[in-house]
């Protein structure tokens, strides 16, 4: 029943990440959202091509350098983990897919796309 409600009543908007946000409140976002209808965000890769990631797992870094990155900067954070700066904080990227693929780790993730640190996140 659970599940009906959130489809019920999310709609795009609550669906798709705002890096805007804080760290904590996108972690939460991704936990409410999981597994359907999911949270989503957008990679532009190296090509121009905007692909939809669909993110699955979650958590926030405690601890990391003071320095700041651009919102929606992808980042390695101290573990070789996928990272993404929000507006506070830094949220740890654990597993994601591809829409239409299949999900995975971030450390497969990132074997199959070493391109993807670096990039913005929309």
């Amino acid at each position: 029943m659970k599940k009906q409600i959130k489809q019920k009543f999310s709609n795009k908007k609550e669906e798709k990440i705002d890096w805007l946000k804080a760290a904590d409140y996108i972690e939460k976002q991704i936990r409410t959202f999981n597994p359907q209808p999911g949270i989503f965000c957008f990679w532009q890769k190296a090509d121009g091509k905007l692909v939809r990631l669909k993110i699955l797992k979650a958590r926030v870094l405690k601890s990391m350098d003071s320095k700041t990155y651009p919102i929606g900067k992808t980042l390695v954070a101290p573990q070789n983990e996928l990272c993404v700066q929000c507006e506070k904080g830094f949220l740890i990227i654990e597993r994601l897919g591809i829409e239409r693929k299949k999900e995975m780790g971030s450390e497969k993730f990132l074997r199959s796309h070493p391109s993807f640190i670096g990039t913005i996140l929309k």
